[in-house]
């Protein structure tokens, strides 16, 4: 009930001059369903016990997904930019940089504690100081590069990724 309030309150409150077409512009329903079911789809994966029903139900929200992006590729007024995740532009550099370090930094805050425990015989306690430590220095790190401009922030931008491949490299 709260969402559908929310939903209520925007769609009465926001000014209908600030879509680029004007009055014509529609509301892209069909785009948001498809892109909703599928990530409701990807979520529910883990929900299901059989690996034909995973693999159908991921394969489904896959599809969706990517009709998303195909619809909204040829729409008069698009949602997002064109081409988001081309290798040959900055914007899908970019994109691709966020999905491959999100999964590197996933992949630690899950895996760490796992080998932790499992392979070195860690006790619960001191895995959960060390995500603690992971969460700190993720945060510290963040406050010290924020207000990075110019040399530096080009040099941060290689180095990152390039620190958090030789980081996850160690786990192998």
């Amino acid at each position: 009930p709260l969402i559908a309030l929310f939903l209520a309150a925007a769609w009465w409150s926001v000014p209908k001059d600030l879509t680029q077409a004007g009055r014509d512009a529609a509301f892209p329903f069909l785009r948001i369903t498809l892109l909703a079911l599928g990530i409701l789809g990807v979520a529910e994966c883990g929900q299901i016990s059989l690996l034909i029903g995973r693999i159908v139900l991921f394969a489904g929200a896959t599809a969706c997904i990517a009709l998303v992006f195909f619809i909204d590729a040829r729409a008069r007024q698009r949602m997002f930019p064109s081409r988001p995740f081309s290798l040959a532009t900055p914007l899908g550099m970019g994109n691709w940089l966020l999905v491959i370090v999100g999964i590197a930094q996933s992949s630690s805050t899950i895996l760490l504690p796992l080998v932790l425990q499992v392979v070195h015989d860690v006790t619960p306690l001191l895995v959960g100081v060390t995500s603690l430590i992971n969460s700190c220095a993720w945060t510290t790190g963040t406050f010290l590069v924020a207000g990075y401009v110019g040399a530096r922030e080009r040099f941060v931008l290689r180095a990152g990724p390039i620190m958090m491949l030789v980081a996850v490299t160690g786990f192998l």
